[in-house]
């Protein structure tokens, strides 16, 4: 299950920096299964890496990856490097 969490963060790390390089914008958390399974061509399957929760997955890697607030609703980015 803890391989499968990686692989899981590591695919929404890669959509996230496919956008940064594309030069779109703020990844709004309820479009993240969308792009992840138009990246990968496969489901965002959190059951399987024993979550039930988009929110709860991600909060669970702050050193890849951050949930903010916007007047948009909440939106997923990559984790700012620490100096």
């Amino acid at each position: 299950m803890n391989t499968m969490r990686r692989m899981l963060v590591q695919g929404v790390v890669r959509v996230l920096q496919s956008r940064a390089n594309e030069l779109k914008g703020e990844l709004l958390v309820s479009d993240l299964p969308y792009q992840f399974e138009r990246l990968w061509k496969v489901q965002l399957n959190l059951q399987s890496a024993g979550y039930s929760d988009v929110q709860a997955f991600l909060k669970a890697w702050p050193n890849k990856i951050e949930v903010n607030s916007s007047p948009k609703g909440d939106v997923v980015i990559l984790a700012k490097k620490s100096a």
